[in-house]
C-alpha cells in the first residue's frame, strides 16, 4: 500500500465519525509522520505496515476523540488546567476562579478566615500572658505584702 492509498483510506474511515477539522488534522499528522520516517531512511511500505490497517487506526482515533469529548463536557464550567497550573497561574486567572465561586461559599471562606484570625490573636495574647505570668505574680505578691506592712506604721 502506498502513502496516498493509506491516507485516502484513513480519511474515508475518519470521515464517517469525525468532523472535517479533526479528520484533516489526523491526515496531516500521519502524512508528516510517514514523510519523516522515510527521510530517516525507512521505506514507505515499512512505515505504513507499522501503522497497520487504516480502518483500525481510524477506529482508535474516533474512540479517542469520543473520550476527549466526554471529558470536556464533564468540565464545562471548570478549567482543570487553571487549578493545577501551579506557579504559571496569573493573578487575573486566580481572580477569575474567585469570581466563579458562589456567594455562599465566599461568605463561608471569609467566615473561616475571620475565625482563624481571632484564634491566632487569642493564641498570641495567651502566649504572651502565660510567658509573663511567672514574673508578674511574684511582683504583685511583693507589692501587696509591702502595702500591707507599710499601712501598719
Amino acid at each position: 500500500m502506498t502513502k496516498m492509498e493509506f491516507l485516502n483510506k484513513l480519511q474515508e474511515a475518519l470521515s464517517n465519525d469525525l468532523n472535517p477539522l479533526i479528520v484533516q488534522e489526523n491526515i496531516n499528522y500521519y502524512k508528516q509522520y510517514i514523510e519523516d520516517e522515510v527521510r530517516k531512511g525507512r521505506s514507505e511500505e515499512e512505515v505504513i505496515a507499522e501503522l497497520g490497517d487504516p480502518w483500525a487506526l481510524a477506529k482508535t482515533i474516533a474512540d479517542s476523540e469520543e473520550i476527549k469529548k466526554k471529558n470536556s463536557n464533564t468540565y464545562t464550567n471548570y478549567n482543570y488546567s487553571e487549578t493545577y497550573a501551579g506557579n504559571s497561574e496569573s493573578p487575573k486567572q486566580s481572580q477569575g476562579n474567585w469570581n466563579r465561586l458562589g456567594s455562599g461559599i465566599k461568605i463561608f471562606i471569609v467566615f473561616l478566615l475571620v475565625i482563624v484570625a481571632i484564634v491566632a490573636i487569642v493564641s498570641i495574647i495567651g502566649g504572651i500572658f502565660s510567658a509573663l505570668l511567672p514574673v508578674i505574680v511574684p511582683i504583685l505578691l511583693v507589692v501587696l505584702v509591702v502595702r500591707l506592712f507599710a499601712g501598719r506604721r
